[in-house]
């Protein structure tokens, strides 16, 4: 799991603008992460990406099911997987209205 920022330092911990996600996680099911994300309402409005080398439509259907926000399968190539990466976080930390935090 990857965490990308571009704000500060929010309490102790810093809050991440956007998260991606890989199926093949090695401590938990990350099928399950999108759901524990939004159970958590600090982490809820923070976009939650799954990429990922899988394209199995059970997997696609899944994390869409347990509040995926998108599901990008991962190209082959270093130069195809910079650009896919680049593209995620020109749409969700440039093109897409985040919140800052939770309000209150």
């Amino acid at each position: 799991m990857a965490f990308l920022r571009r704000s500060g330092k929010h309490g102790a911990a810093p809050r991440p603008d956007l998260i991606l996600l890989d199926l093949n996680l090695s401590r938990m099911d990350s099928r399950e992460v999108p759901a524990e994300i939004e159970k958590d309402n600090a982490l809820k409005p923070i976009p939650a990406v799954i990429l990922t080398t899988s394209s199995a439509e059970r997997d696609i259907f899944c994390a869409y099911g347990l509040h995926a926000n998108c599901y990008v399968t991962k190209p082959v190539t270093m130069v195809e997987s910079l650009k896919a990466v680049t593209a995620i976080e020109d749409f969700w930390l440039t093109i897409v209205k985040l919140p800052a935090a939770p309000p209150g």
